[in-house]
C-alpha cells in the first residue's frame, strides 16, 4: 500500500464493529496486572465499555480514568500516561 494511503476495507470493517467487542478475555486473564487507562471524553470506546472490561477482570485490573482525554491517550496525553505508568512500574524501566 502506498505511503499515506488508507485501507478503506479495513476502515469500513472497523467502523461497522464500533458497537461490538471482540476481545478474548481469556488472554487478558493470563496477564498478572492490567492497567486500563481510559479517556473520559473517549467517543470511540464508551466509558461503559471500558468499565465493563475492568469489571470482567476484577482481580488483576486497575481502572484509571483521565478526565480531559479522548481515545488516543498515548498521543494526546503522553505525559499523563507516562507519569501514571512510571509511578507504578518505574523500577522496571530503570
Amino acid at each position: 500500500m502506498p505511503k499515506g494511503a488508507y485501507d478503506l476495507a479495513l476502515l469500513t470493517q472497523d467502523l461497522e464493529n464500533l458497537g461490538t467487542s471482540s476481545i478474548n478475555l481469556d488472554r487478558f486473564r493470563q496477564i498478572p496486572h492490567i492497567v486500563i487507562l481510559h479517556g473520559a471524553k473517549d467517543r470511540i470506546v464508551s466509558l461503559k465499555q471500558g468499565k465493563n472490561l475492568a469489571e470482567q477482570l476484577p482481580t488483576h485490573s486497575q481502572w484509571i480514568e483521565i478526565p480531559d482525554a479522548g481515545h488516543a491517550l498515548p498521543f494526546s496525553h503522553f505525559q499523563t500516561c507516562w507519569s501514571i505508568l512510571n509511578s507504578m512500574y518505574g523500577s522496571y524501566f530503570s
